[in-house]
């Protein structure tokens, strides 16, 4: 429960302190630290108030200390982030000898999608000579098995007027 009254104080009183402070402009980074650092007396003082008044003193020097020290490491991290992203790109991981990846420009990107394409195209064209060359057989197939009997493997008359009269009729016993 303590805890928790600390960190709501803290946040409280950093931000009515950074909007107090920040008029026109954004605040430093060592305005930062000093709001951080009042927040975290705030806190300590709350946070000491509850555990007794001999506790008040104390709390608001660490809470302060801890705030200050706190925003400093923050303020730190985000000017190495900054600098990171500001940096050139010649010295970009990806720029690296070791590095098995490499940033392409758009036209070496262009370059690359219509190579890919034009593989995908040659494969099409290949398939579909297979598939026309299948389609043949099938047909070639079909025609075959229209002209011999399945069953007596003989090959059928063809369709269309037989002679019936060269065909016996059976004589009954």
């Amino acid at each position: 429960m303590e805890h928790r009254t600390d960190v709501k104080v803290l946040g409280v009183s950093r931000l009515l302190i950074t909007r107090s402070w920040e008029k026109d402009k954004p605040l430093g980074s060592g305005e930062r630290i000093k709001a951080s650092a009042l927040a975290g007396g705030a806190a300590g003082m709350v946070g000491g108030l509850l555990r007794g008044p001999r506790n008040i003193v104390p709390g608001a020097i660490m809470f302060s200390i801890f705030g200050a020290v706190g925003q400093g490491a923050v303020n730190k991290l985000s000017e190495l982030r900054g600098a990171v992203e500001n940096a050139d790109e010649d010295s970009s991981w990806l720029r690296s000898k070791y590095s098995p990846l490499r940033k392409l420009t758009d036209e070496e990107y262009e370059a690359f999608i219509a190579e890919k394409m034009l593989k995908v195209e040659a494969e099409i064209a290949l398939i579909d000579d297979k598939i026309t060359e299948l389609k043949v057989e099938d047909a070639a197939r079909q025609s075959t098995e229209e002209r011999f009997d399945v069953n007596t493997g003989r090959e059928s008359l063809p369709e269309g007027p037989r002679d019936t009269h060269l065909i016996e009729p059976r004589k009954s016993l």
